[in-house]
């Protein structure tokens, strides 16, 4: 079965996995390289916040296995943060 076949049977939000157990997408939400636009962080802190401006489109570089965060990219490739579900909009919303 296919990620794709896979993923019209999981429920919104379920993370997909490749062949190799990576965590790829989150069913109906959003895939890795998708843009999503940052929120501001709601809890905690990061490093790196001050490099992301919200309101401002960021790629998906990494989805946590753990709890389905994701990791943006900064306009650096060394600049990332970790996101919470709160924290980012998908494609989905109009801006």
């Amino acid at each position: 079965m296919t990620g794709e076949s896979m993923a019209q049977d999981k429920k919104f939000g379920t993370r997909i996995y490749s062949e190799a157990g990576n965590v790829i997408a989150l069913s109906g939400k959003l895939k890795l390289g998708d843009e999503v636009v940052w929120l501001g962080r709601k809890y905690g802190s990061c490093s790196n916040d001050g490099e992301f401006e919200i309101g401002k489109a960021y790629r998906v570089c990494f989805i946590y296995p753990s709890n389905g965060d994701v990791e943006l990219q900064g306009h650096e490739p060394q600049i990332t943060t970790r996101a919470g579900a709160e924290e980012y909009l998908t494609g989905e919303a109009k801006w």
